[in-house]
């Protein structure tokens, strides 16, 4: 995990939005990344430390080095707390170091949801229970620790993800409206990775039916990468979407603000978030959001005032809400307006800061 100020994954954002904000909140930073890791602007720190290893490693791999380097920075410094960003890929080293070393220091962990890869169970489950407080970021987060991995609730604290001030609402970038063949046209747009179960089929088959049942001059832009790409691809040219339906490839965090204020709606058919980030930053650049009624969304989206909520695999009802928002341009533009005045209102990285330094603090005064 890095926390480059060019990475737009939502557990990197999340950690370098923390880092940047923790010090603030009277914290010293202890950090070790992977080399040649980027860090962002203004990141105040005690001391750093380079592993030598790339990126995305499998864990087994990453963890072994992890903990050469935690049991070093454990003899030779001041350290109060242990956080782990990662129950698998660094969860393992930190309690393996903390035991061997016999340093009785306290460990939070991060957490984000559980999805249905295998060793989440195999791994994950094991390192959850052995932390002293795990940090998630909604309630079917926390929910689905309780459930699926049996984790008491006491030690569970719910946070929620901030949104950065950069989103915000903007003119429609004509750079970006050429580029697409966008002007006039009522845009649509998913921006995230391209995998299972962020639901992509289920949304071409909807833009079929919308395409039938609707003639408004509109356009769907399909934004990210991931490995369903091509197959994504090919299955919307079997719909015969056409030049109804761009794939944009990646797009960077730069271009995020961009693409996000040359839509209409923002499209969200996951199945499965932990909080759904993307749909938050839609939203706080006023963009009502069409999402599923499952995992953290309804955390998130207020049903029929920010954006609609729809039952999973009802292709009828999501269609029926985009007719409703590419046809009365005015509901729509009211709901992206709610949209943004609620996140700013609920959604914000100090705030989170603030919070997560809190349960910092409330763990250090059990172990004095």
């Amino acid at each position: 995990m890095g926390i480059s100020p060019e990475s737009d994954l939502g557990g990197e954002v999340y950690e370098r939005e923390l880092m940047l904000r923790l010090p603030e909140s009277g914290a010293e930073l202890g950090i070790i990344l992977p080399k040649e890791s980027k860090l962002p602007q203004g990141l105040k720190y005690d001391y750093i430390y380079n592993l030598p290893l790339k990126r995305h490693l499998r864990w087994f791999v990453s963890n072994p080095l992890f903990f050469l380097y935690l049991r070093k920075i454990l003899q030779k410094e001041k350290v109060d707390l242990l956080r782990i960003h990662s129950l698998r890929f660094t969860g393992p080293a930190v309690i393996m170091a903390k035991k061997i070393v016999g340093k009785n220091i306290p460990v939070v962990a991060h957490h984000h949801h559980i999805d249905p890869e295998v060793m989440n169970f195999f791994v994950d489950s094991k390192i959850a229970p052995l932390v002293d407080k795990i940090i998630t970021v909604s309630n079917f987060s926390k929910l689905q620790l309780m459930k699926k991995w049996k984790i008491e609730e006491e030690k569970i604290e719910v946070v929620y993800d901030g949104v950065s001030e950069k989103f915000k609402p903007e003119d429609k970038p004509k750079s970006l409206e050429k580029r697409y063949n966008a002007n006039g046209k009522k845009v649509l747009l998913y921006l995230g990775s391209l995998q299972r179960r962020k639901n992509l089929f289920f949304l071409l088959e909807c833009l079929e039916g919308l395409s039938e049942r609707n003639s408004n001059d509109w356009l769907c832009l399909i934004a990210g990468k991931g490995k369903d790409f091509k197959k994504l691809v090919k299955f919307s040219e079997k719909l015969g979407l056409g030049n109804r339906v761009k794939f944009c490839g990646y797009v960077s965090e730069n271009e995020k603000v961009s693409f996000l204020n040359l839509c209409d709606i923002f499209l969200f058919p996951s199945k499965l978030e932990g909080f759904g980030m993307a749909a938050v930053e839609a939203m706080a650049c006023a963009k009502p959001v069409v999402a599923l009624n499952t995992a953290s969304l309804p955390e998130i989206v207020i049903d029929g005032k920010t954006g609609y909520l729809v039952t999973p695999e009802d292709k009828y009802s999501f269609i029926q809400r985009l007719i409703e928002l590419i046809e009365d341009t005015d509901k729509s533009k009211k709901m992206g307006f709610e949209a943004a005045n609620y996140v700013r209102k609920k959604f914000s990285w100090d705030k989170c800061a603030k919070s997560v330094m809190g349960i910092y603090e409330e763990v250090l005064n059990k172990y004095k």
